[in-house]
Formats: structure tokens, C-alpha cells, sequence
């Protein structure tokens, strides 16, 4: 159960910051830029949004 929960926070903080920094490299890059890297972009703080929130929610429900 506690291996569990490490595992769970550090999906925590990897998920929430790859949001954050592939967030701001897609919503910051310029027009000009090559097109299939701000949907990589996009998708990958997408992925990191989810992971975050998943990692979330398995800690919110092992809390007492």
C-alpha cells in the first residue's frame, strides 16, 4: 500500500508539471512553428494532465 502511494504522488508530480511545461511550449509557440509539433505538444500535456488527475484521484481514495 505504500509503495502504492509513492508511486501514486510521484505520477503526482511528473503528470502536473509535463502539463505544465508541454502546455506552455504548445500555447507559446508561434504560428510559423511546424504544425505536428504543437499538436505533440498538445497531446503530451493532455497525457500529463491525465496522469496527474489519475495519480490524483488513487490518492484522494487511499486517504483515510
Amino acid at each position: 500500500m505504500r509503495m502504492q502511494m509513492r508511486l501514486a504522488a510521484f505520477a503526482f508530480i511528473i503528470g502536473w508539471s509535463s502539463l505544465l511545461a508541454f502546455g506552455w511550449l504548445a500555447l507559446s509557440a508561434p504560428a510559423s512553428d511546424f504544425p505536428p509539433i504543437i499538436v505533440t505538444d498538445s497531446l503530451l500535456a493532455a497525457c500529463g494532465g491525465a496522469a496527474g488527475l489519475w495519480s490524483w484521484l488513487a490518492l484522494r481514495r487511499a486517504m483515510p
